[in-house]
């Protein structure tokens, strides 16, 4: 549905009653649909991507080199991904946990790990949090899914 604004009222009217899986940016006006109904956000990695595709080609190579990093991570998800294509849900479910989860959770490590190195503002800092945002959402804790550290302007 088609909203004038940004009201966090307005997903929540056109997903009241929904259940399932919601795949979505960082918009923080999900976060009341998906706490009163029986939705499992899931982030989107093209999302994630673009924030440190931003750093390494936008703001040039010099400023972010280490966005390279998360990219070829992230690339290696799209490569796990191409390879299920054609495989059976219970197929697709043991690839990821094989070998997706393994790179999110290096994916991960990396983030916290330089999280304090780059000033929130940056580029860097930005893509940092956002990416950590959206790693909530693919948490196996429901608990941390609810979480969000993601500012109100991303």
């Amino acid at each position: 549905d088609y909203s004038p604004n940004r009201k966090g009222e307005n997903p929540r009217r056109y997903l009241e009653g929904y259940e399932g899986y919601l795949q979505t940016d960082g918009y923080d006006g999900y976060n009341i649909a998906v706490k009163e109904n029986k939705i499992v956000r899931l982030a989107c990695w093209a999302h994630v991507r673009r924030k440190f595709f931003d750093c390494f080609k936008v703001l040039k190579e010099r400023n972010y080199p280490e966005s390279k990093i998360i990219l070829d991570m992230i690339q290696s998800l799209y490569g796990v991904e191409k390879k299920a294509r054609g495989l059976s849900e219970k197929e697709i479910f043991e690839l990821r946990q094989k070998e997706s989860k393994p790179i999110t959770e290096k994916i991960k490590s990396w983030l916290q790990e330089n999280e304090d190195k780059y000033p929130p503002k940056s580029g860097m800092g930005q893509a940092i949090n956002y990416a950590l945002c959206c790693l909530l959402y693919t948490s196996p804790s429901p608990r941390d899914r609810t979480r969000s550290r993601m500012p109100s302007s991303a």
